[in-house]
């Protein structure tokens, strides 16, 4: 969960990302994993 949407930010939950994949993300057409 992203933390503008109330994630955390801690080590745990750091994904290192190419541009491409960084993007898509944030577009929010890749689904983040639940805890």
């Amino acid at each position: 969960m992203h933390w503008v949407d109330g994630g955390e930010t801690t080590l745990d939950n750091l994904v290192l990302l190419c541009r491409s994949h960084h993007r898509v993300v944030h577009e929010r057409r890749f689904p983040s994993p639940k805890p």
